[in-house]
């Protein structure tokens, strides 16, 4: 599909992997090397099933017992979603880089003005991921900067429930 081989087989056997994975060191060194592939050949699609393969990966990738370098590989990729002008693939970057935050909070560091860009959207479901997003990634080193984009978004909000959101994750 779309120079893909099988890749909703593909997606199935990493879900298998990652329950493979969970919480066993050893059964997850065996399945680093399938994801680094699987993760450098969806890369080189640029159309929506590669980003579908590229996201399982991520989802793989976070499930499994960590590695660095393989979230540092993973990040990289999902950030080429979040630099896309679909709302749509954004959303997902979002997601994939919410779920490598949970393994290996260092990586959103290097993607936090593009997650910060993202509260700019005109997508209010993507708005409020972000804005979850940036409330998890928050710490004394960047709380400046992402509280004055946060107060900059409350401002030209007009949803109710978004700006009361937004107000108490500012608080």
């Amino acid at each position: 599909y779309h120079r893909s081989p099988a890749p909703w087989i593909q997606i199935k056997i990493m879900q298998i992997l990652s329950m493979l994975g969970r919480n066993d060191q050893k059964a997850s060194e065996h399945i680093y090397e399938i994801l680094s592939q699987a993760l450098r050949r969806a890369e080189d699609r640029t159309n929506n099933i590669g980003f579908a393969i590229i996201f399982q990966c991520i989802l793989t990738a976070a499930a499994i017992y960590p590695q660095q370098s393989l979230l540092i590989e993973a990040a990289s990729c999902i950030s080429k979603c979040l630099e896309s002008s679909s709302a749509n693939l954004k959303y997902l970057g979002i997601r994939g880089l919410g779920e490598i935050f949970k393994s290996y909070p260092k990586i959103l560091e290097e993607h936090q003005m593009t997650v910060v860009d993202c509260l700019e959207s005109k997508d209010e479901t993507l708005k409020k991921l972000t804005l979850d997003l940036l409330f998890k990634m928050t710490n004394g080193s960047n709380i400046e900067v992402i509280t004055k984009k946060m107060l900059a978004t409350l401002h030209s909000s007009t949803d109710p429930y978004f700006r009361q959101n937004l107000v108490a994750k500012i608080s």
